[in-house]
């Protein structure tokens, strides 16, 4: 093999660069790398791992957006929440499925406003409350 540091070939059981000194024992325990591959998934599936974590960041989208419209909207609060509530299930189940490596990122940004937009409810709500409380 050859030396990371100096690049002189060494013996494969040589722990240190005969040439330069380099630690070759250290830098091989640095060197496991974790890599992460695409599942293997059936053929006629493949385009789902593509197609699932854009559409989760779009429900992630789409359940801000219907949350924002719950706070801002006094009157159709049943058919906002539903919206909600469909939007996020939505968005966690295709985020929870398998999915290209390089697409993963937005499954979990589409999962960080559907947790966005349950607090926003939730405070919403908890606002209300306290507000009837209060008068």
């Amino acid at each position: 093999m050859k030396c990371k540091s100096c690049g002189k070939e060494v013996s494969d059981e040589a722990t240190i660069c005969q040439y330069c000194g380099f630690d070759l024992e250290a830098f091989k325990k640095l060197e496991k790398v974790i890599v992460q591959e695409d599942p293997d998934v059936d053929e006629k599936v493949k385009s789902n791992l593509v197609d699932t974590p854009i559409l989760a960041f779009i429900f992630g989208v789409l359940s801000i957006l219907s949350s924002l419209t719950f706070v801002v909207n006094d009157r159709i609060y049943i058919l906002i929440l539903a919206l909600v509530v469909l939007f996020n299930f939505l968005t966690f189940k295709l985020a929870n499925k398998p999915a290209k490596v390089k697409l993963k990122p937005f499954a979990n940004v589409g999962k960080g406003m559907a947790y966005f937009s349950i607090a926003f409810i939730v405070l919403k709500v908890v606002f209300d409350i306290m507000g009837l409380l209060i008068k």
